[in-house]
């Protein structure tokens, strides 16, 4: 993969970075197609000995590089302690924390994600995904359907659509939301930072 490639997902002045921590480790980086299951991927393979980085091509660079960062420190985790810590346990904090600082200190990000980012940082958690303030300001950045609004934004007894499909917004939780299908009246759980339309 060559720098171009990078300068068409990351923030411009994230480039020589991001680049270096591709170069500098040993994986395999791989921009992928939009999964709703997960925004990035790391994977070491047994058999052929490497490790893999991916990430959903859909995200802004903003996002793109926070999710790109989360997944190279845990390809340098595996690297130093292989399977002897969690994967999301301290040592991965650490490092997500010292390899996500330059990136800070160059104010690569507006002011508003970075403020976002510094208290994500106070607990980080398994995936940015769960922190909605942080989302919500990553979102603001995306190239969407301007009616595309975040499910934390739905107040509660209204209706929404969500891939194409109708639910009700019941009660919210901490990161998630209890909503119901408007057809079969069956309740799911769904994250707050889910992207939807607004009914």
């Amino acid at each position: 993969m060559n720098k171009e490639i990078f300068q068409k997902y990351f923030p411009e002045s994230a480039v020589p970075y991001c680049f270096d921590l591709f170069t500098n480790n040993n994986f395999l980086f791989k921009i992928v197609k939009t999964r709703t299951s997960k925004l990035g991927d790391f994977r070491f393979y047994n058999r052929s000995k490497k490790c893999v980085i991916t990430v959903n091509n859909n995200l802004n660079p903003y996002h793109f590089t926070v999710v790109y960062v989360h997944e190279v420190a845990h390809l340098q985790t595996f690297q130093k302690y292989h399977d002897a810590v969690l994967p999301h346990g301290n040592e991965w904090k650490d490092c997500f924390r010292m390899l996500l600082k330059p990136l800070l200190e160059q104010k690569v990000f507006p002011m508003d994600i970075e403020q976002a980012l510094y208290q994500h940082l106070q607990n980080v958690k398994a995936s940015s995904c769960n922190d909605v303030s942080l989302i919500k300001r990553l979102s603001k950045y995306n190239v969407t359907d301007a009616k595309t609004i975040l499910l934390v934004e739905i107040p509660l007894m209204r209706e929404f659509i969500y891939k194409g499909v109708r639910y009700k917004k019941m009660k919210t939780m901490k990161t998630r939301s209890l909503c119901i299908h408007v057809l079969t009246k069956q309740r799911f759980s769904m994250s707050l930072t889910a992207p939807v339309t607004p009914v």
